[in-house]
């Protein structure tokens, strides 16, 4: 199946996928800067970008492809939302839920005693 592209495949573009989630998609020029911008014009993908390449280019141009940008963010989000929502074990499935751990003087959990919790950083710092 080499050379297959998304369009052939039916796949949507990451200019199209970003425009579903209501974002503002890359600009072709945007999607064409080095590197490999000219194979980007040559086969029109700085217009219509296959959705992986548009979400690595979408990282580095947001953050210097440390972290992911707007679309990549979503599909990753909405994929771990979409897990809690089919699993049997969810919170989700039990609303009215609440932890029994962290801040009980104020009735919170945050990320903070979720990983003092999970036992990977020490509350004292030593």
């Amino acid at each position: 199946m080499t050379g297959v592209t998304g369009k052939v495949r039916k796949i949507d573009s990451g200019q199209d996928v970003a425009k579903r989630l209501g974002l503002k998609p890359l600009l072709p020029s945007e999607v064409a800067q080095e590197p490999h911008g000219e194979i980007l014009r040559r086969h029109d993908f700085h217009k219509e970008t296959p959705l992986w390449y548009y979400i690595l280019k979408e990282a580095r141009l947001y953050h210097g492809g440390k972290i992911l940008g707007p679309v990549g963010s979503h599909i990753v989000a909405e994929t771990i939302v979409g897990l809690l929502r089919v699993s049997r074990y969810s919170i989700l499935k039990k609303p009215d839920w609440r932890p029994f751990l962290g801040q009980k003087e104020r009735e919170e959990f945050g990320t903070a005693d979720l990983l003092v919790f999970a036992d990977v950083v020490n509350p004292l710092g030593s």
